[in-house]
């Protein structure tokens, strides 16, 4: 499997010829400084460490940090023993598998389960590798619409299609919620009609949940995991802000699946870092206090931008995230967005990435509410735009 071009998003970026000063497209929460963490270390498990020896760390994961994040995934949903002889009957750390970061996770699911002629159901406008590895796979992509809804506040998910488009053929469904770009999410009966859909034909459901835990309300607990070929994906980039801890995991129930991925990772990374692993625990152990700080971040920098459009209601459009840290923005230009994009990179030294980078074709702009900075970087725009 080979890819010839970076992903849009990134050649986008490195292609602007502008001194970036602020990122109002973040993906992340705001980062955490290694001193931020030590200070929230209560076992002085840093400061041990110093004393081990840099040699190769598990290739399923460290067993401690395994457990933590099994226990973390039991703390945000609904987990039953399973029977079967085929899965393993509780969510524990036999069920984890860490990887360098979720992009790997996502590779080795994919590679373990699509073979060629396999139907893939992936929801777009999406992170562009959901949808970008299926077909090097040999697998057939079939999209489903995320559409925005004026009347019932925001953009959706169109689960009434999913039953449409799930047959014998399909392979893996693939769920992302709260959904990169847009924001929407899936209430309690949607998650329960994917589960039982995927569950009719027996296929993989994987759940993309990087940033699950960022629900204002109502929470976005859902069964998955009581599935024995769902896949839960996250990593410690996106909810945790610590894009530089370079960790990310795979939990399913599935046996076979989880010794396809330790496969997988034992002929690409091998193992993710044994310091990583470390700080990883360390944020996993303080998993309350730092999503409760970035939702907070979150909360204030929404009502920020809702200044700027009360400001300037004639270009702005928007429908507010219910949860998680990203959102679509309606720019009403005579411009093409992505002109729009670079003049204001190039004017501001602000990034702003355009929706047609992630599959929207339409003048829309991915805006990021997790950083400090956000007040102000909008700040400077509105001086910009004025």
């Amino acid at each position: 499997m080979k890819y010839d071009s970076l992903p849009p998003h990134i050649a986008y970026t490195r292609a602007l010829n502008a001194d970036i000063r602020y990122n109002l497209s973040h993906s992340c929460g705001q980062a955490y400084s290694l001193a931020e963490l030590t200070a929230m270390d209560k076992h002085g498990r840093l400061k041990s460490f110093a004393d081990q020896p840099l040699d190769y760390a598990s290739v399923q994961g460290l067993p401690e940090l395994r457990e933590e994040i099994a226990s973390f995934h039991q703390s945000i949903n609904e987990s039953e023993q399973l029977p079967s002889a085929n899965s393993l009957s509780a969510l524990s750390k036999e069920c984890v598998v860490t990887f360098s970061g979720a992009q790997e996770a996502l590779m080795g699911i994919y590679q373990s389960l699509i073979r060629s002629g396999d139907e893939v159901v992936v929801f777009t406008p999406n992170y562009p590798s959901l949808t970008a590895m299926v077909k090097p796979l040999g697998g057939k992509l079939i999209e489903i619409p995320v559409t925005l809804d004026k009347e019932n506040g925001g953009w959706q998910f169109a689960i009434k299609q999913l039953s449409a488009s799930v047959n014998e053929r399909t392979r893996l469904v693939v769920i992302n919620a709260p959904h990169n770009p847009t924001g929407a999410t899936l209430s309690q009966a949607q998650r329960n009609e994917v589960l039982a859909t995927v569950k009719a034909y027996g296929c993989y459901l994987l759940s993309d949940d990087v940033t699950q835990p960022l629900a204002y309300e109502p929470s976005l607990t859902h069964q998955y995991l009581n599935y024995d070929k769902a896949i839960s994906v996250s990593v410690m980039s996106k909810s945790f802000g610590l894009g530089g801890v370079r960790i990310g995991w795979a939990v399913t129930r599935n046996r076979q699946l989880i010794e396809r991925l330790v496969a997988f990772k034992a002929s690409h990374s091998i193992c993710t870092s044994r310091f990583d692993e470390q700080l990883a625990i360390v944020a996993l152990e303080n998993n309350e206090l730092i999503i409760q700080n970035t939702k907070a971040i979150a909360k204030r920098n929404i009502n920020r931008f809702a200044q700027c459009v009360d400001k300037f209601p004639s270009l702005f459009e928007w429908h507010p995230p219910s949860a998680g840290l990203l959102t679509l923005v309606k720019v009403n230009t005579n411009q093409p967005i992505a002109q729009w994009c670079k003049h204001i990179a190039e004017q501001t030294g602000i990034l702003l990435l355009p929706s047609e980078l992630f599959g929207l074709n339409e003048p829309y702009i991915r805006l990021g509410l997790g950083q400090e900075n956000f007040v102000e970087a909008v700040g400077v725009l509105e001086r910009y735009l004025s």
